[in-house]
Order: structure tokens, then C-alpha cells, then sequence
């Protein structure tokens, strides 16, 4: 595990959401924050990638 992975799992460890989201979201959210804070994209890319990931999950499970 990297300083980033180790970051990324602190930081939603910490958020006071984390009870409440289930494992897939856990995992988009890990994995996408990645690129973020180890400075290979920017922000709001990282943040369309996650809502489009979320998206598809959650309209996979109706």
C-alpha cells in the first residue's frame, strides 16, 4: 500500500458518511480519489468520473 492509497482510505474513513455507504461506492470513491491526490487529474474530472461510476451502480441495482 502507498502514501496515496493510505491517504485516500484515512480521508473516507474519516468522512461522516462512511457508515452509510455500501461497498461498491466505498470502492468507486477509493479507487477514483486516487488519480486526485496523487496529482494525475484534476478535481472536477475525478468528480464526473465518480458521479457517472455511482450512477451506473446504483441504476444497475432497479
Amino acid at each position: 500500500m502507498n502514501c496515496t492509497q493510505i491517504k485516500n482510505i484515512y480521508l473516507l474513513e474519516q468522512s461522516d458518511v462512511n457508515s452509510d455507504i455500501d461497498r461498491d461506492i466505498y470502492d468507486i470513491l477509493y479507487w477514483e480519489t486516487e488519480d486526485y491526490f496523487s496529482g494525475k487529474k484534476e478535481l472536477d474530472e475525478v468528480c464526473r468520473i465518480i458521479q457517472s461510476r455511482v450512477s451506473l451502480c446504483l441504476n444497475e441495482r432497479r
